[in-house]
């Protein structure tokens, strides 16, 4: 017995030693297998889609606004042009502010009778990615208005300036009902470029009408107790940004400081402008952070008129999905103070 194992256990011995072998080779191919994989994050629980986020830039702050109400929990970096302080009606690009044009999947502006400065450098765009919150036969009036303006005498009369056709204003962004319209479009446009995420988009979209309509119903009504606070005085802006927004609510706007922005006024409008503060039918004197107060602080020394800082861009409003309503309730409260004092 024992000699017919020990004449086998050669065999066997060989035999056992290339299994284990076997299995260290399976292991170890086993092992560096998985490190590989996960290494590469290629295994199978990993692989994920992936998206670059939707690059929006907008011209203006209100703009951006309007797009982060429509975009909370989606996949979109949403950029603004002009820097805090800036006035739309006179800026220069910069070469970075080229670059951000040329790397956007959609920009947004209101078009040339505000910022004119995006004209030439938005041909090389698509339209599909660029989208104008003025038609552009409404561009070119304003445009042929303005020009017709400069020719003349500055000094036009208050009733005139405040009266004009509404339709050529570009301060859209003031006028509820005008934003209504362009979310509904903004939303049509992000969904084009991204229909991953479209149906967040109309979430978002409902959601933003819905809210907006409510709180407009809010503004109005303390808008109104304001104006009737005040009987019949009024107040007088900078520069003529708020008509759209004064039509809307119906509030008592007597003048406006400069009616180009960037130009002086010329002594007939100071002389309108200073018989308007001594009647004490002034209830305060707005200004604007884009632009220096020093003229308004020098017109109104003689008289105690308060002097309310109102910002039709909303520079220091947070960026997010309630910031446009932020934006016009911030905007409300200063027209409250500047009308009950």
């Amino acid at each position: 017995m024992y000699p017919e194992s020990e004449s086998h256990s050669p065999l066997l011995y060989k035999s056992y030693k290339q299994l284990i072998l076997l299995g260290i080779c399976l292991i170890l191919m086993l092992s560096t297998g998985k490190a590989t994989a996960a290494a590469s994050g290629s295994t199978i629980d990993s692989v994920k889609p992936t998206t670059k986020p939707l690059k929006v830039l907008t011209s203006i702050k209100p703009l951006q606004l309007m797009v982060a109400s429509l975009t909370a929990g989606t996949r979109t970096d949403i950029q603004v042009l002009l820097p805090p302080t800036a006035s739309p009606h006179h800026y220069a690009m910069k070469p970075s502010d080229r670059v951000a044009v040329s790397d956007a999947d959609l920009i947004l502006w209101v078009g040339p009778g505000l910022e004119g400065f995006l004209s030439k450098v938005l041909g090389s765009k698509p339209d599909s990615n660029v989208m104008a919150l003025l038609p552009k036969s409404i561009e070119a009036d304003h445009d042929h208005d303005h020009d017709h303006d400069h020719d003349h005498d500055h000094d036009h009369d208050h009733d005139h300036d405040h009266d004009h056709d509404q339709a050529l204003d570009p301060h859209v962004w003031l006028d509820p009902n005008q934003v209504r319209a362009a979310l509904i479009r903004i939303n049509d446009l992000l969904s084009e470029l991204n229909p991953g995420e479209a149906a967040l988009y109309k979430a978002n979209l409902n959601r933003t009408l819905k809210a907006l309509d409510t709180r407009l119903v809010t503004l109005k009504e303390r808008l109104i107790t304001a104006q009737k606070s005040a009987r019949s005085k009024g107040f007088i802006v900078f520069h003529p940004a708020y008509d759209r927004w004064i039509r809307y609510f119906n509030l008592n706007q007597l003048g406006v400081v400069s009616i180009h922005p960037g130009q002086a006024p010329g002594a007939k409008h100071l002389a309108q402008l200073h018989q308007w503060i001594h009647s004490g039918k002034v209830t305060c004197v707005m200004i604007e952070p884009q632009y220096d107060a020093k003229r308004v602080q020098s017109m109104i020394r003689e008289k105690a008129v308060p002097v309310v800082s109102v910002d039709p861009l909303g520079q220091s409003i947070t960026v997010d999905g309630d910031g446009f309503l932020n934006f016009y309730e911030t905007l409300a409260k200063g027209f409250e103070g500047c009308l009950t004092p």
